[in-house]
């Protein structure tokens, strides 16, 4: 099974209040604060640029213009505490206005998805398979789905950002962020049968 990262509400805080800091002093002008600000979102910036490039070595230039972006922007960033979600929409931003097509789909092709939306916690194709040995069948069949669904997995199972905040970033109603997802899921179930296949063998024996 995916093994769910849970913060304590303390440590959550914590981060609120140095994120808040530090944009308070990068707002000032203060580039040490906002490398510092980098240094602690930068990881799941380009581990979410990577999902979405239109050719592998294009997320380092993303990240570079996203950040740039978010510098010049800094002043209109109306809640620190929700830094990593304005950054990760600078990001689909930078993706979605003339950096090359995508590799599948673009980010403004999606449609209302299907109206039967499991619950949020249902178990799916991703919880079923090990970390470890079958990572890799999983991260090439989520890198096989259209862009918006890749970009709905990557800021829910990689980021686990609740539905509403993956609604924002993607500039979508929260419905459909919850229907691209079930449609991913259900993708990923059909491409990673033989996997699930293999697994039950192996559990039999």
């Amino acid at each position: 099974m995916v093994e769910r990262r849970h913060e304590p509400a303390a440590d959550v805080t914590a981060d609120a209040a140095i994120d808040r800091a530090l944009v308070t002093r990068a707002r000032a002008g203060d580039r040490v604060a906002f490398d510092e600000l980098v240094e602690r979102h930068g990881r799941a910036v380009l581990g979410y640029l990577r999902r979405l490039a239109p050719r592998p070595g294009d997320a380092e230039d993303l990240f570079q213009e996203t950040f740039l972006r978010a510098w010049r922007a800094l002043a209109s960033l109306a809640d620190p505490e929700r830094l990593r979600a304005w950054l990760l929409t600078i990001a689909t931003n930078v993706v979605r206005r003339g950096f090359g097509k995508p590799r599948s789909g673009s980010l403004d092709e999606f449609d209302d998805g299907s109206p039967h939306e499991p619950a949020a916690d249902d178990p799916t194709a991703i919880d079923h398979i090990d970390v470890g040995e079958r990572a890799h069948a999983v991260r090439a069949a989520i890198d096989r789905l259209p862009t918006r669904q890749r970009a709905v997995v990557a800021l829910r199972v990689d980021l686990e950002l609740p539905f509403i905040e993956i609604a924002r970033v993607l500039g979508i109603r929260e419905d459909n962020a919850r229907a691209h997802h079930y449609q991913a899921m259900k993708a990923l179930e059909r491409m990673l049968r033989p996997v699930l296949a293999a697994k039950s063998v192996e559990e039999r024996r």
